[in-house]
């Protein structure tokens, strides 16, 4: 929390024009969050090229067609593509001046017995940004043809990344979100993304774990009330409950929109189109009640206690 405090004072003082003093040890911390800025936003434009010219990135670009996430939503989300060699950001690193130690602070290389490696291989990428918009980490997902036991692999938590306080997609939700006061928590990626390509702009999705109380505390900053939307099986209506019992602890209003089974977001924006996910969202019920409901269809409720 330190080390953002810093860098957040020195944004606003360069802002104001107005002239701070940083001690070694804090100049050193701002320094080395601000090289690692630098470096994913060069890896984030990186990956886009490779998605755009890379021989083996053709599957991936047909796998972006038939998922709709081609074009405009794939310029718009910088999805990208990560090789699979193995060692092909490694090598771009030593073209472009960046040391294979900053890549490894990153979370982008790893050590194996054979050496130093790309930690993303043969994954359709996706960045992570903070609340300005600025790349702090990656998600890649494998493509249908891989056996990765893996379906995401994300970035490590590091000096610019903590997934418990991060939000996918709050830099584009975060002004709607405070024009209505509500935000609408999606449990994928891809489903907060396709949220937006349709309009639906204040959707956000957590980073593949559980909904924190840092999480809550940055809805609270630009939200009265959540929408959480998840899956209609068990799991999701119990995740769907443990997300809003750590919301309404931060004093948040919180409903619960329920999907019809079999769908989320994304598959029922492309089959049915936004209106179909509209009506879902506007038939969000108060938690309390959807508790209520999903005890009673379980038959929990069979006794006054109850």
């Amino acid at each position: 929390l330190a080390v953002r405090r810093e860098e957040h004072v020195v944004l606003l003082a360069e802002r104001a024009g107005v002239r701070i003093e940083l001690d070694e040890q804090e100049r050193s911390q701002v320094s080395i969050r601000k090289r690692l800025l630098d470096l994913h936003e060069a890896v984030a434009a990186w990956f886009q090229q490779a998605l755009a010219r890379a021989a083996d990135a053709e599957e991936a670009r047909r796998y972006l067609r038939d998922r709709q996430l081609d074009g405009e939503a794939a310029r718009r989300f910088r999805i990208g593509w990560a090789p699979g060699d193995g060692d092909s950001l490694i090598r771009w690193a030593g073209r472009s001046g960046w040391s294979l130690e900053l890549l490894k602070t990153a979370g982008l290389l790893v050590d194996t017995e054979s050496g130093l490696r790309d930690r993303f291989r043969r994954r359709v990428m996706f960045p992570i940004c903070d609340e300005q918009g600025r790349p702090i980490a990656f998600s890649g997902r494998i493509l249908p043809s891989d056996d990765s036991p893996a379906k995401y692999v994300n970035s490590p938590e590091t000096p610019l990344f903590q997934k418990g306080r991060v939000l996918y997609a709050l830099h584009l939700a975060r002004r709607r979100i405070l024009e209505t006061r509500r935000a609408l928590l999606c449990e994928g990626q891809i489903d907060a993304l396709r949220c937006h390509l349709v309009g639906i702009e204040t959707a956000v999705a957590a980073q593949g774990t559980a909904v924190t109380t840092d999480h809550a505390r940055t809805l609270k900053r630009y939200a009265d009330e959540v929408v959480i939307m998840l899956d209609a099986d068990a799991a999701g209506q119990a995740a769907a409950v443990r997300t809003a019992q750590t919301l309404l602890r931060e004093d948040l209003a919180v409903s619960v929109a329920v999907l019809p089974a079999g769908e989320d977001p994304d598959s029922l924006i492309v089959r049915e189109g936004v209106e179909a996910i509209t009506r879902v969202i506007e038939g969000a019920v108060p938690v309390v009640d959807f508790m209520v409901q999903t005890a009673a269809a379980r038959g929990a409720l069979r006794t006054d206690a109850d």
